[in-house]
């Protein structure tokens, strides 16, 4: 696949990385992401700075860039940077 070495950059990436609490964790388990992230609310979802796109492996990318916008407007906002 054209895209093997965007896929290797991005693995342990912050914007690809999902801290999750202990409680968390121990419930999503070795649980696939989608079947997991199927089972959380929006709400949850949108804490966690996850994106409302198709999250199958095919659109990873797609992934990346929209979480990393997120996480940069938070930051943003956190740090109250102006435009």
């Amino acid at each position: 696949d054209k895209n093997i070495d965007a896929y290797q950059s991005y693995a342990n990436s912050i914007s690809n990385l999902h801290l999750l609490n202990p409680a968390n964790n121990l419930i999503k388990n070795n649980d696939d992401f989608i079947d997991w992230s199927n089972n959380q609310n929006k709400e949850f979802l949108k804490s966690d700075f996850i994106p409302d796109v198709d999250l199958n492996f095919s659109n990873f990318l797609e992934f990346i860039q929209k979480r990393r916008l997120l996480l940069i407007d938070e930051l943003k906002r956190i740090f109250e940077v102006k435009p």
